[in-house]
């Protein structure tokens, strides 16, 4: 065999290997891309969830009037990732047609947010450390489930105003 029968062979075989190995490379993308997709799906779902589930206890006890308490039961992460829960307020709820409960986390292809709609009305907290926490300048009442298993859900008449009111749990 001459040698350039042995450097022809050669370079088909390195021609070879690299197109099965870009052919491989393509394949393990497009797969890891599927999959990556799915879990956020299933992340998006899982949030929706606990989004209306939130947002159903919040109706609940608006509709129940003053004097009703309940304890709402908090997933501690979604699939494995921490996630907050938002409650968005006005100072005027008169002045806004519906609140939003949002429920966001860090995913994969960037972050997640779900938004449930909710009734409008006063809302109000009773701040615990990193667990429940007030932000006036952005109207937004943040809970972060990695600091509680729960939160109660208060109706409460402040200065004769009906209010929606999270506590920790000890306070139910």
């Amino acid at each position: 065999m001459s040698a350039t029968i042995k450097a022809q062979a050669a370079i088909e075989l390195i021609a070879y290997a690299s197109f099965f190995l870009l052919l491989f490379v393509a394949t393990v993308g497009i797969f890891f891309q599927q999959q990556a997709q799915g879990l956020y799906r299933a992340e998006n779902a899982y949030a929706q969830e606990i989004a209306f589930s939130f947002a159903d206890a919040i109706y609940t006890a608006f509709v129940a009037g003053p004097g009703f308490s309940q304890r709402v039961q908090l997933p501690k992460d979604i699939l494995g990732k921490p996630y907050n829960i938002s409650i968005s307020f006005s100072s005027a709820p008169s002045q806004t047609e519906t609140g939003f409960v949002y429920v966001e986390w860090a995913s994969p292809l960037g972050p997640g947010v779900f938004a449930a709609a909710t009734v409008t009305t006063s809302y109000d907290a009773l701040t615990s450390g990193q667990f429940i926490r007030i932000f006036p300048r952005e109207e937004k009442i943040f809970i972060n489930p990695s600091y509680g298993s729960s939160v109660c859900i208060k109706h409460e008449l402040v200065a004769g105003k009906s209010t929606i009111k999270f506590t920790p749990p000890n306070s139910c």
